[in-house]
């Protein structure tokens, strides 16, 4: 298999409701890999999957990653309340490395993670 050169990973972690890891990955033979690990409530058993994601979706998550301002965001803002969900999405480029932590959050940075949780299949989500 060729080597992954750009990476992002997305995880969702509600207060109540369980929670998601998803994987995109891009090759150097221009592969585009989509896996997600999904548990509805914190004991349920996983749910996981992978397949191959189309060009368009990556192109799509590329101008959300550049909306949401992904590569210049802090890492971490104040962590917020009791009922919501927290949110960490990473990031690699070759060797570079982006981490965010937010509580919930919304606008542009809402539109990227919906983007990826719908590309997975995960509409039930409530991100």
């Amino acid at each position: 298999m060729p080597d992954e050169i750009e990476a992002y990973r997305p995880h969702w972690d509600s207060a109540f409701r369980g929670h998601a890891i998803i994987r995109v990955g891009r090759f150097e033979d221009g592969g585009l890999v989509l896996r997600y690990l999904y548990r509805p409530r914190r004991f349920a058993e996983a749910q996981r999957g992978r397949f191959a994601l189309m060009l368009a979706g990556w192109t799509q998550m590329n101008d959300a990653l550049i909306a949401a301002h992904f590569w210049t965001l802090a890492p971490y803002e104040l962590p917020g309340g009791c009922d919501g969900a927290t949110w960490k999405i990473e990031g690699r480029r070759e060797d570079t490395y982006q981490v965010i932590s937010r509580w919930c959050p919304g606008g542009a940075l809402w539109e990227l993670g919906r983007l990826v949780f719908d590309f997975a299949g995960l509409d039930e989500v409530r991100v």
